[in-house]
């Protein structure tokens, strides 16, 4: 009996060696494979690379348009006033959607950019075109230090009278 205890106790030795010898070639098989896919299939990017892809990011993100109600502001100039619709132009939908939770916000800062208008320099191009960077400024300005920064790329003027 104690012979066929030991052939016994041999043959369980023996039949955890090659369950031994999977298990390791198993975890050097899974150990290579994460090797490669780091060192080969995904390559760290460089800042240049990296540069590149955000860029090409942007590139397909398109701008959202966020209509404003009319600001009606007096003017500079004595007895006259502005009525004015703004369109603004956000870099993403997440930063439109962020400029339409702060329209009070944005109102406050229009006002008095409109305010310090006359109108002479409105019924100029090139006063309309200084209006609007300046008014991108200002909302910016206004909403620094939230989620988002600088979320208006531009202002569009959709319509303006001045009386």
């Amino acid at each position: 009996m104690a012979e066929t205890k030991q052939a016994a106790e041999g043959g369980k030795k023996s039949s955890k060696l090659p369950i031994l010898i999977a298990v390791a070639v198993l975890l050097l098989a899974a150990g290579g494979g994460a090797a490669y896919y780091f060192l080969v299939v995904k390559k760290p990017e460089t800042p240049a690379q990296a540069a590149k892809s955000a860029a090409e990011k942007k590139k397909d993100e398109k701008p959202t348009f966020v209509e404003f109600e009319n600001f009606t502001v007096n003017l500079m100039d004595p007895d006259k006033y502005l009525q004015i619709k703004l369109t603004f132009q956000t870099k993403s939908v997440d930063a439109g959607e962020y400029l339409k939770d702060y329209v009070p916000v944005v109102r406050n800062a229009v006002i008095p950019v409109l305010s310090s208008q006359t109108e002479a320099v409105l019924m100029t191009d090139a006063g309309k075109a200084k209006l609007e960077q300046m008014l991108v400024t200002a909302v910016n300005k206004a909403l620094a230090g939230g989620k988002i920064d600088d979320p208006v790329s531009g202002v569009l003027i959709v319509h303006m009278i001045i009386q």
